[in-house]
C-alpha cells in the first residue's frame, strides 16, 4: 500500500468539501443525460488515508512494491479464527490476557495445564511451565500386591520427571479396628519409587509385620 506518488499531488491533505448528500450514492458510467460518475480528490484522499491509516496502526511502513499490507496489518491487528486465541500464545502474552480478563490471582500464575492423560501407571498431568503431578489409586479390589515385603513393591510413574523432583504424598485406606498400616515409600527417583508397608496389629499382645499388599494412593510432583 502507497500514497499518491507523483508531482501533481500536495504533502497536505485538502479540507474535504461539504457533505452535498446524505444519500448513500454509487459510481455509474453515466448515460441519458447524467455524465459519468466522477469520484474528485475527496473520496480519492478518503480511502487513502483510510488504507494508510491501517497499515500504520499494525506498525508498518507504507511500501510501494508491497500489495499485501493491508491483509498484512488486518492479521496483526485482528485475532483469526482458524485457530482461537492461538496468536496470543504465539505472541507470548498469555499472562497478559489472562490479567486483562481480570481473573485475579489465577491471571498472575503463568502455569497452565496444557496436557493430562492416563496409563496403566496411572494418572499425570503436565503444566506450562513444565511442572508435572502423577499418582494411582489402589483400592481393595485392587491392592497393590507387594510380593518381596521386606524391600516393597516397585511403582513406575506414568510419565517420568526430568530435572527436578518436589516431593510424594502417600496416604493408606487399609486399617480395619485393631490394626494398623503405615505406608513407607523408598528408593524415591525421577522415574518411581518402592512402596513397603508396615502392619501394626493391637491387643494384649501388640505385633508388627511388613505388609503384602498396600490400598490407598499417592500424588508426586515436579519438573
Amino acid at each position: 500500500m502507497f500514497y499518491v506518488d507523483n508531482p501533481t499531488g500536495v504533502p497536505v491533505m485538502p479540507e474535504p468539501s461539504p457533505v452535498s448528500s446524505l444519500t448513500d450514492l454509487f459510481f455509474t458510467e453515466g448515460g441519458n443525460g447524467v455524465p459519468p460518475t466522477y469520484p474528485g480528490p475527496d473520496w480519492f484522499n478518503i480511502i487513502q488515508s483510510e488504507l494508510i491509516n491501517i497499515v500504520r496502526a499494525a506498525g508498518l511502513d507504507p511500501d510501494k512494491m508491497d500489495n499485501t499490507q493491508i491483509l498484512a496489518a488486518l492479521k496483526k491487528l485482528f485475532l483469526q479464527r482458524q485457530n482461537p486465541f492461538g496468536d496470543i500464545k504465539s505472541d507470548g502474552a498469555v499472562a497478559t490476557a489472562l490479567a486483562n480478563l481480570g481473573l485475579g490471582e489465577l491471571a498472575k500464575t503463568p502455569r497452565f495445564l496444557v496436557s493430562k492423560g492416563q496409563n496403566a501407571n496411572g494418572w499425570y498431568e503436565i503444566y506450562s511451565d513444565g511442572f508435572k503431578r502423577v499418582g494411582k489409586t489402589w483400592d481393595s479390589s485392587n491392592p497393590l500386591l507387594i510380593s518381596t515385603p521386606a524391600t516393597g513393591a516397585r511403582v513406575n510413574y506414568p510419565i517420568s520427571f526430568t530435572t527436578q523432583f518436589n516431593g510424594i504424598y502417600v496416604t493408606e485406606n487399609g486399617n480395619t479396628n485393631n490394626n494398623f498400616e503405615f505406608a513407607n515409600p523408598a528408593q524415591i527417583g525421577m522415574t518411581g519409587f518402592s512402596m513397603a508397608t508396615m502392619d501394626i496389629t493391637l491387643g494384649s499382645s501388640p505385633s508388627t509385620a511388613y505388609g503384602t499388599s498396600f490400598t490407598g494412593y499417592y500424588t508426586a510432583e515436579g519438573y
